[in-house]
């Protein structure tokens, strides 16, 4: 298995075995010769993440070893893996640098960052011999740009006409005529009945020969 790996790639994996171990070991201690409290780097927390990161960068360097692949089209395992090893570097650097006044820097500091060292550049190393470039911000915005530079725009639909509303015929309005009054009927005024007077019967004149005129 050892023999199936590059020289890259044994180096970054025997980095990250020792970072593993270092970070077990102390980093600090406090006290004299005769009592003395020692600090590991897991104990501390850019201790074990940047234990955690190396290991990481080491297991994405030697994968493809063992036909194992990790990455995407847009960034490779091996670009993951320098940028988990740079950080982890920063994290154990700024643990040699930040250190509290009257507490001493222990040997598994020092461990632990030569076996920083190894990983990082056994990770170079191996993209190098691969001819991988570093990632950059393209590798992380590639990807969107040339999808929608190859993915043809849709024209815009021609905006619909509203439907057209069909109204039913109104009825003419119904127009109730007033009922008509009788005509009225003026009847002519009746007269009065003419009365004529009576006549007298004329006296019978009872001599005979007479005639009156």
């Amino acid at each position: 298995m050892w023999n199936n790996l590059s020289k890259a790639q044994q180096i970054t994996a025997g980095g990250g075995v020792a970072a593993l171990v270092a970070g077990f070991l102390p980093w600090y201690s406090v006290g004299d010769e005769f009592f003395a409290v020692s600090v590991k780097g897991t104990d501390l927390t850019f201790g074990w993440m940047g234990m955690v990161l190396f290991l990481a960068a080491a297991a994405l360097t030697i994968a493809p070893a063992f036909g194992k692949n990790v990455g995407t089209d847009q960034i490779q395992g091996e670009q993951i893996a320098i940028i988990a090893a740079a950080l982890g570097s920063l994290m154990w650097l700024y643990r040699l640098i930040d250190t509290p006044f009257g507490i001493g820097r222990g040997y598994g500091l020092f461990v632990a960052l030569a076996a920083g060292a190894a990983v990082t550049a056994g990770v170079v190393m191996n993209m190098k011999d691969k001819g991988i470039a570093m990632p950059t911000t393209a590798n992380f915005t590639s990807n969107n740009t040339e999808t929608n530079a190859t993915t043809p725009m849709t024209p815009a639909a021609a905006p619909m006409a509203p439907p057209v509303v069909q109204q039913a015929p109104v009825a003419p309005p119904v127009v109730q005529q007033a009922p008509m009054a009788p005509p009225v009927v003026q009847q002519a005024p009746v007269a009065p009945p003419v009365v004529y007077p009576a006549v007298a019967p004329t006296p019978a004149n009872d001599t005979p020969g007479h005639i009156e005129f």
